[in-house]
C-alpha cells in the first residue's frame, strides 16, 4: 500500500499529576501526505498575498478574507455532523461570528 507509519498520541487523562498518553498507529498514504503538504503550501501563499493586499488596502484582499474565512465553514459543519462536541460547536459559532463581523464591516471604498 505504500504508507508512512505514524504513532499518533491520544491523551487519556491525568493520573496523579502526570499526563498519560496512549498511541494509536496510523497509516497515512504518501499521496495523502503529499496533498496535505501542497494544500498547506497553497494556503500559506494565498494568505501571504492576502496580507499584502490588506496592507495596501485593496478591495480584492477584503474579498479574499471573506473567502478564506468562509471556506472553513463547510468542513466544520461536516465535523459537527460526524459528532457534536462543545469545542467543535464553539469554534463553529466563533467562525460564524467572525464571518458575520467581516460582512457587516466590509469596506465601502472602491479600491
Amino acid at each position: 500500500k505504500g504508507g508512512t507509519g505514524i504513532r499518533v498520541p491520544l491523551f487519556k487523562g491525568d493520573l496523579g499529576g502526570s499526563k498519560t498518553f496512549c498511541y494509536q498507529d496510523e497509516n497515512f498514504s504518501n499521496i495523502l501526505l503529499a496533498f496535505s503538504g501542497i494544500g498547506a503550501g497553497v494556503y500559506a501563499i494565498v494568505t501571504s498575498i492576502e496580507a499584502v493586499g490588506l496592507w495596501y488596502e485593496k478591495r480584492w484582499a477584503h474579498i479574499l478574507v471573506l473567502g478564506l474565512v468562509g471556506i472553513s465553514i463547510p468542513p466544520e459543519i461536516y465535523e459537527l455532523i460526524r459528532g457534536i462536541s462543545v469545542i467543535k460547536t464553539l469554534i463553529f459559532l466563533l467562525n460564524l461570528a467572525v464571518l458575520g463581523y467581516l460582512f457587516r464591516n466590509f469596506p465601502k471604498h472602491p479600491n
